[in-house]
């Protein structure tokens, strides 16, 4: 059973914001936050924000649901990937295998 339930969406980057308004929710065993998506794009902290994301997958009282800017990021780090290592198209394993640090880092300050 669930006694709270809070939802946030649409952080775009502005990491600092959110986790000012996130740090004022405690969050009791029986409470769940649900997170709705486009957690980058747009602000100067997105790298922030997706080790937030990174850092709380596995907490059971977060659902993280993906946006549309999410899917647009994966789609550039797949073609960015491509590019880099002299891949096409991207199956999920093949993904999984050149994705790391750097790629994200590259992507996420690329004007």
């Amino acid at each position: 059973m669930i006694n709270n339930l809070y939802v946030c969406g649409d952080v775009h980057g502005m990491y600092k914001k959110f986790i000012n308004v996130f740090n004022q929710v405690k969050l009791d065993d029986n409470d769940k936050i649900v997170f709705l998506g486009d957690y980058i794009d747009r602000g100067e902290e997105c790298l922030e924000m997706m080790n937030f994301v990174v850092d709380n997958i596995d907490n059971e009282k977060m659902i993280f649901l993906k946006g549309n800017h999410e899917d647009m990021m994966i789609e550039n780090i797949a073609t960015k990937i491509g590019e880099i290592y002299g891949v096409g198209r991207l199956d999920v394993k093949t993904f999984l295998k050149y994705i790391n640090k750097d790629v994200l880092e590259s992507l996420l300050h690329d004007e």
